[in-house]
């Protein structure tokens, strides 16, 4: 899965537009040869996840817990990299103008772990085609244990707290009894024992890595409906996940380092463009 966040800061110059709807789809747009474009880019970050990837781990009984992975477990298979690649030729075609000739000329900073960093490496290869002692530049990285900014599962006891206790929340024993029929029915055809919306966002996300890579449902996946079955643990994450968010002291512990070191490279950006006053 890949995601991409863009954040664009511009500085608006003073003379007027003769049509503010034209003006904002040029602003958005960020065509510079429009007429009715009054903005300058002074700074353009990117957020993004990992490509595609290999599994992390197996269920109990899983058909594939004993096969070949040739890439490694939770590392970038080949339909990871070509992706992440294909994202970076986007961003070239895109913003090619801004970017410049060389990867010297951009900051990159990865989680240190390899699924992070070969992405991190294909999407510049997208960007700038690798040439020369430009191919495979490595970029500053941190530990993933301490590495705050990037990784969800950095070491934070307060938050790894929090999310045990939402994990196991009233609202997370509410859901879970909503759907009691169902994980009785995959516990049963699958023969697992799970309980917890852990349980089943790791065997969710499981199965997603190996059906994408590509291997064939397992049978009992197939008995109960490929289609149906995922839909239904996907729920599963997605309600995990929103416990999650909800939560503003855990958003601030995970979220907080990155939120925080965007706004101040905007912050800085934009008292670096003298005259400058923000789009509204």
């Amino acid at each position: 899965m890949i995601n991409v966040i863009l954040c664009l800061i511009l500085k608006h110059q003073a003379q007027h537009t003769p049509c503010t709807r034209r003006a904002l789809y040029q602003f958005y747009d960020l065509d510079n040869s429009s007429p009715y474009n009054t903005s300058t880019l002074v700074l353009i970050q990117i957020v993004q996840r990992h490509g595609d990837h290999a599994p992390f781990s197996f269920y109990p009984g899983d058909p594939y817990a004993n096969d070949l992975w040739p890439d490694g477990l939770g590392e970038l298979t080949p339909k990871g990299k070509r992706r992440m690649y294909n994202t970076g030729r986007q961003l070239r075609y895109r913003y090619g103008h801004w970017l410049g000739v060389s990867p010297k000329t951009i900051y990159q900073r990865s989680q240190g772990v390899d699924r992070c960093l070969e992405s991190a490496y294909a999407v510049s290869a997208g960007m700038y085609a690798p040439e020369g002692r430009w191919v495979w530049d490595r970029g500053p990285t941190v530990p993933t244990t301490i590495d705050a900014l990037l990784s969800a599962s950095a070491t934070c006891p307060t938050a790894s707290t929090l999310q045990s206790q939402l994990a196991n929340s009233p609202a997370a024993t509410a859901y879970l009894a909503q759907n009691q029929a169902f994980i009785d029915q995959l516990n049963n055809v699958a023969m697992l024992n799970y309980s917890t919306l852990t349980q089943f966002e790791n065997l969710y996300i499981t199965l997603e890595d190996e059906l994408d890579y590509p291997k064939a449902p397992p049978a009992w996946l197939r008995a109960m409906g490929v289609t149906r079955t995922m839909a239904r643990l996907e729920l599963f994450l997605y309600t995990l996940y929103n416990l999650f968010a909800d939560n503003f002291e855990l958003l601030q512990l995970r979220a907080g380092p990155l939120v925080g070191v965007l706004l101040s490279n905007m912050q800085t950006a934009i008292s670096m463009a003298t005259n400058t006053t923000m789009v509204k």
